[in-house]
C-alpha cells in the first residue's frame, strides 16, 4: 500500500473504500476500468454532450441519473461501446459506425464525463510521415480522398507552408463534394 493525495482524501473523508482503491498498486485503475463497464451497461450519458444533436437523431433525455450523467432513452439499435482505453468509450448507432466518442473519468476524487459526435467525414494529416506533407480525407476508416505529397523536411518552412496548403486542398475538396460535412449529423444515411 501506498500514500497518495487520493488516499490521504478519501482517509479524511472517512471514506474506506476509496482509500484502498487510492493506496493499492493500480486501485484507481481498476476503478476507472469497472466505471466504464458499468457506464456503458446503461442508457445514460454524459450531461456535457450536444443535447439538441443527440434528440435530433431520436434521443429521448430524462432525469439527471447523478450530477454527471443523464438518463437517455437511445434510438433502436444505438450502444455504447468501451474502448481499449478506461476513460473512452464509443457511441455506436445501429449499423455499428461510430457516431461520438465519451470521456468518463471514474476516478472518485476527479470524476467527469463528456462526449461530442463525430462527423462522417474528416481530415486528417499523415503525421507519420517526416518526409512529407500529405492530408486524406477519411469516411470512417477508409480513405475517400488524397492531397498531393509534398517532399520536404519535417520543421522546415516549407513544410509548415505545405502543411497548410494541403490542409486548404484537403477541405476545398470536402466543401465541394459534402458541403455540410461539419454538420455531424449529415451523410450518415
Amino acid at each position: 500500500m501506498k500514500t497518495t493525495p487520493a488516499a490521504l482524501q478519501a482517509a479524511a473523508s472517512g471514506d474506506l473504500d476509496n482509500f484502498v482503491a487510492a493506496s493499492t498498486p493500480g486501485g484507481i485503475e481498476a476503478q476507472e476500468a469497472a466505471g466504464q463497464q458499468s457506464f456503458v451497461a446503461n442508457e445514460t450519458l454524459p450531461k456535457e454532450c450536444p443535447r439538441e444533436a443527440l434528440e435530433a437523431l431520436g434521443f429521448v433525455f430524462g432525469d439527471d441519473a447523478d450530477d454527471i450523467f443523464i438518463n437517455v432513452q437511445f434510438p433502436e439499435g444505438w450502444t455504447k461501446k468501451p474502448t481499449d482505453h478506461s476513460m473512452w468509450s464509443d457511441l455506436l448507432d445501429d449499423q455499428g459506425r461510430k457516431r461520438g466518442s465519451i470521456f468518463y473519468k471514474a476516478a472518485f476524487y476527479d470524476r467527469s464525463s463528456h462526449m461530442n459526435l463525430d462527423r462522417r467525414f474528416c481530415l486528417r494529416q499523415d503525421y507519420e510521415a517526416k518526409e512529407h506533407v500529405q492530408y486524406r480525407v477519411l469516411d470512417g476508416d477508409s480513405i475517400v480522398f488524397e492531397t498531393d505529397k509534398v517532399e520536404c523536411d519535417q520543421y522546415s518552412d516549407k513544410y509548415w507552408e505545405a502543411e497548410q496548403e494541403m490542409q486548404k486542398v484537403a477541405t476545398g475538396w470536402l466543401n465541394e463534394n459534402y458541403p455540410d460535412w461539419e454538420n455531424p449529423s449529415a451523410y450518415w444515411n
